[in-house]
Parts: structure tokens; C-alpha cells; sequence
């Protein structure tokens, strides 16, 4: 039986790039990975046993986490695959002004580079903009990219 060594831990530089390379065989679902470019939570993992064709195969079913594409992805188990670096950041929305989201860190730093949405986020937004004092929004970063991806009431 082929075994596929998974380390627990990974070693970043600062300048690093916003992925980490993972066998295929260690990945679990619930857990990240990139399939065509794109950062996906695994909602579907198969994999086959070793066969007659030599090695286990994996096949990753994933949902891209800033579209909600649905992308797979098959390789050998022993293959190296990409786990992106995905971080969540909670700002305080000041405003909406012109279709961009005044927002307020918890550094203190305020930005006005996030452009509020179209979707079901966007109109929760809106509704919790007039009705409540005060409103949380978790933005989620990959790489250069950045979404809000949850709004909600903040509870002082």
C-alpha cells in the first residue's frame, strides 16, 4: 500500500506567495485548495485505492469561495497540490458612498477600496445599514483579491 507522508506544520517567508504546496493524499473535506487558479473548500474527497494502474487517485470536488463555482480536481494522491492562504478580517462599516464600503479596522485604520456588492451579501448590507447602529463585515483575502463575504450586526 502506498503511503503518503502529510507534515503538520508549514514555514512561511513574508514576501511568500499566497499558497502552500500539500500532498493531495492529506487534504480533507471542509479544508482549501486551488483548482484552476481559484481558492476552493473541498466538499467532495474520493479517493480510490491502489490498483493495477499503480498509484491511489484523488478526486477533489470544491466550491470557489469568492464565486461559488463548482470546480474538480483529480491527481495521484502522492501529488503536490496548492492550499491557498486565506485570511478573514472583521471592519466596522462607516458608510456606502458610491458603491464603495467606508470601513473601519480594528487597528483603526479606515479604507475605502472595497466595492460593495450586487449579490445576497450586498443587500444584507443595505438592510442592516438602516435598520442597525452598527454593522460587522468579514472581508476574505486571497492573494490581491478581496471580497466581503458576511455582514452583521455588531453586538457592543
Amino acid at each position: 500500500m502506498e503511503a503518503v507522508e502529510c507534515s503538520e506544520f508549514q514555514v512561511f517567508e513574508s514576501n511568500s506567495k499566497p499558497y502552500y504546496p500539500s500532498k493531495a493524499g492529506c487534504l480533507k473535506v471542509g479544508g482549501l485548495v486551488v483548482i484552476e487558479k481559484s481558492p476552493c473548500k473541498i466538499i467532495s474527497y474520493n479517493k480510490t485505492k491502489v490498483g493495477k494502474h499503480g498509484h491511489a487517485k484523488v478526486t477533489l470536488v470544491g466550491i470557489d469561495i469568492f464565486n461559488g463555482k463548482r470546480l474538480v480536481y483529480g491527481c495521484p494522491a502522492h501529488a503536490d497540490v496548492l492550499v491557498p492562504i486565506v485570511t478573514r478580517s472583521e471592519y466596522t462599516i462607516i458608510d456606502i458612498e458610491d458603491g464603495y464600503l467606508s470601513l473601519l479596522g480594528a487597528d483603526g485604520q479606515t479604507r475605502n477600496d472595497l466595492k460593495m456588492q450586487s449579490d445576497e451579501c450586498g443587500k444584507q448590507i443595505a438592510m442592516l445599514m438602516a435598520d442597525k447602529d452598527s454593522v460587522v463585515c468579514v472581508v476574505q483575502k486571497y492573494g490581491d483579491v478581496e471580497q466581503v463575504v458576511e455582514a452583521k450586526e455588531d453586538k457592543l
